[in-house]
């Protein structure tokens, strides 16, 4: 992967050189968030998550809206003749609408709606052409046909747990809570806790997800740092289960999470984010890296608002490229974000 950072660190170096002229000088620099990215791997989405945001909250009585999307081509295949193994072959979309209010200056409720569809899809050459360009191994996908779907978890060589592709099934729906402890001084960082509850409304049998209810916590921290950023998440959460006993006999009871982003404010209304998210795995009794590993996703994207007329209300959108840093672990080869907001 050495090409591949190698344009990344170039880029970077461009805009914090230009950033530096006339055009681009901030009177107040502004932090705008880390992107809510979370691991594509089609059998963690079963369960909860919390993607990394920022520590502060709505003002009361404020509304927040956030429609998003994120486009996932995946693929882990690693069937065993003995224990546990994998078969997961997809395109995947996860869209989910977010809205959030503001019951006072410390506390922020919200509720997401998220959708899945997988499929076979269409860019399994690409990838491999883009593999084959950068030197990228293909992680055996020249052993299968372009196209092809699968969602399959095989114990001895056998199928123990199927789904079928998806159009556009419900997922389940998480509830959070935030509170914010104290806002940001010129010594200490902003600091908030974060809750979420996940109830079973999506489907076990077609993957979109787990049967049970779930919960997480998060601790976040925002400091500023003139133009730069730092946002930190630490956190766990508590499986309920899942609703196939195969999947179930292998689900841990939790599992930590984990966040670090940083931001460069490139204007005064646009930002380059990159950041590094995660969590302990969520399976147990399994040697198949891709599910004993860890989970690690790098993110690179940028974040900015158009201003509106009234001062009170914002147009924002974000953008990102996510990919796996851990060779064979169960986060995406590669997954694209993209999303627009509202506040008022």
């Amino acid at each position: 992967m050495t090409r591949f950072h190698f344009f990344l660190f170039t880029l970077i170096s461009f805009f914090c050189a230009t950033a530096h002229a006339s055009i681009f000088r901030i009177d107040t620099p502004h932090p705008r968030g880390p992107l809510a990215t979370r691991t594509q791997n089609p059998l963690y989405l079963q369960f909860v998550a919390q993607p990394m945001e920022m520590a502060t909250t709505l003002s009361k009585n404020k509304f927040a809206f956030d429609l998003s999307t994120t486009f996932t081509n995946f693929f882990d295949r690693n069937i065993k003749a003995n224990g546990v193994g994998v078969d997961l072959d997809m395109e995947l979309w996860r869209t989910a609408l977010q809205a959030n209010f503001g019951i006072t200056h410390r506390i922020t409720l919200g509720v997401e709606l998220p959708f899945l569809s997988t499929s076979g899809g269409f860019l399994d050459s690409f990838v491999q052409d883009y593999h084959n360009a950068f030197g990228f191994p293909n992680a055996g996908r020249d052993d299968v046909d372009n196209g092809r779907f699968s969602f399959k978890l095989t114990r001895n060589g056998s199928t123990v747990y199927d789904a079928d592709e998806t159009r556009w099934g419900l997922s389940d729906i998480p509830l959070n809570f935030k509170f914010n402890f104290f806002d940001e001084t010129k010594r200490l960082p902003a600091l908030a806790l974060k809750t979420s509850l996940k109830m079973p409304t999506g489907s076990f049998s077609k993957g979109t997800g787990s049967g049970k209810v779930d919960f997480a916590a998060s601790l976040l921290s925002q400091k500023s740092l003139g133009r730069f950023h730092l946002y930190s998440q630490l956190g766990f959460t508590a499986f309920g289960g899942h609703g196939d006993q195969e999947l179930n006999a292998l689900t841990k009871k939790g599992a930590l999470l984990y966040g670090q982003a940083f931001e460069f404010n490139l204007t005064k209304h646009h930002s380059f984010i990159t950041q590094v998210s995660g969590s302990s795995r969520y399976f147990k009794n399994t040697s198949v890296p891709e599910l004993s590993e860890i989970t690690m996703d790098l993110t690179f994207g940028l974040t900015g608002a158009f201003p509106c007329k009234k001062e009170d209300r914002s147009l924002s959108y974000h953008i990102a490229f996510t990919e796996d840093p851990v060779a064979n672990g169960p986060s995406a080869d590669f997954s694209v974000l993209m999303g627009v907001g509202f506040k008022y």
